[in-house]
Order: structure tokens, then sequence, then C-alpha cells
């Protein structure tokens, strides 16, 4: 009878922790973490349960109930590298960087290839403007595997950082061969080709991370090409989008306005 008790015990936890999992991937974090919830209260130790409040939490923004979470998931598996990495993140986004690179490196020494593990611990290095050694982390995060582009667009961006534009330019053109929506690459890459002096190659690249997302700053680059192009009534309709969205007390788009 015992057994069989714990067993349907099992089942139940199980099945709320399943449908837990199942509202996370649907985007619905407070009906998630209702479920996640009611599976712990039948069983406090279910990890993953703990996990997935956790990972719920910080989509929600809720980053010191999210560290709570993923604190008693470690205590009872301290040996999974993914709950490292997840406190990580969080801690990342509380920028307490030098704790989540200690999260990072407990996630890796567990799975060495935790290439995600990597690439965020050099994330937070380039944070903290150590980018050599943001350089290896996502050496080694290409190293485990080589189509991972937002590594390849992260190595761009310390590679822009040390002035090693032609070097850039490649890891920006690898990242969108393998992800082509990646907008950050298609604007880090026109910023280059801007300092380049290659305005129309600057301007496509442009053209291209606007039609991905749109941003204030991506209309302002637009007409910087477009100024130096000298076409002058493009350039100022643009220099006014980027104002209208955000940017109207810029200082330089208005210097800029008053030379057309």
């Amino acid at each position: 009878m015992f057994r069989q008790s714990n067993f349907y015990q099992f089942k139940i936890e199980s099945a709320w922790n399943g449908k837990g999992s199942e509202l996370y991937k649907l985007n619905q974090y407070q009906e998630a973490i209702q479920c996640f919830n009611k599976a712990i209260s039948i069983n406090s130790k279910i990890e993953s349960a703990w996990n997935g409040k956790g990972s719920a939490l910080y989509q929600l923004n809720q980053y010191q109930e999210a560290i709570i979470c993923f604190n008693e998931s470690i205590s009872i598996n301290p040996n999974f590298s993914s709950l490292w990495y997840n406190k990580g993140k969080i801690l990342y986004s509380l920028k307490q960087y030098q704790e989540a690179i200690k999260c990072f490196n407990e996630a890796i020494a567990i799975d060495p290839q935790n290439e995600i593990a990597w690439n965020q611990k050099g994330r937070t290095l380039y944070t903290l403007k150590q980018y050599q050694e943001a350089l290896q982390c996502y050496n080694e995060a290409i190293s485990i595997n080589h189509i991972h582009s937002f590594a390849w667009y992260n190595k761009g961006n310390v590679l822009k950082k040390l002035k090693q534009y032609q070097e850039a330019i490649e890891c920006y053109n690898i990242s969108i061969f393998i992800n082509p929506k990646c907008d950050g690459a298609f604007e880090n890459k026109g910023l280059i080709l801007n300092k380049q002096q290659k305005f129309m190659d600057a301007l496509s690249n442009f053209e291209q991370a606007l039609q991905l997302k749109t941003t204030a700053f991506r209309f302002k680059y637009k007409a910087d090409s477009l100024f130096e192009l000298r076409r002058q009534q493009e350039a100022k309709y643009f220099y006014l989008v980027a104002q209208g969205l955000g940017l109207g007390q810029n200082a330089y788009i208005q210097n800029q306005l008053s030379k057309l």
C-alpha cells in the first residue's frame, strides 16, 4: 500500500511539473509557476520543478525570487551544470558579475562542453572589459559548437572593441550565415564599414538590421551613411525619424540637421 501511495504521489507531482513545463513553453509564466508550486507542495525535493519555477520567475524579471529557486535546485542536485548556469544568468542580470562568473565556472567544471556557459561567461567578462579573457571563452564555445551564432556574434563584438575590424566582420558574416535574423551582427558590421568609409556597404547592413528590428539608433546610422553619400534629403528624413523615436535631444543629430 505504501509503495502504491508513493507511486500515485509521483504520478501527481510529475503531472503538475509536466504541465508547468508545457505552460512555460507557451510563455504562460504565471500559470506555469502555479503548476510548479503544486508539484513542490507534493515533493519539495523535485529539483526540476524548482528549476522550472526559477526560469519562469526569471522571464518575469523577478530575479531575487528566481535565485531562491535555483539555490533550492542546486541544494538538491549540485552536480547539474544547467542549474549553475541558470543561477549565473540571474546574477548577470543583477549586475553581480563576479558572482555570476563563479556560477559559470561551476557549470563548466561539471560539464566542460556546456557551450552556453562558456558564451555567457564570455559576455560577463566582456561587460567587465576583460576582452582577451572573453575572447577565450567565445573560442571555447565555438570549438564545442561551431554553428553557435551568438558566440560568433559575441566574438565579433570583442574583436570590434580590440579594433581588429576585418576579423570582427568575418565573425559577423559567420553569425549571419548561421542565423540570418541576427540583427545585431548587421548593425555592428555596418558600423565598422562606416568607419572604413565603405558607406554603401554600411547602408546595406543598416537596412538589413532595420528590416529585422527598428531602433532609433539604426535610423541614425542609416542617416549617417546617406549623409556621407551626399543623399541629403534622405539623410534629413531618417535623422528626423530617429529624433521621433527618442533621439530628439541628441546633439549630434541636431548638428547634422543644421548642415542639411
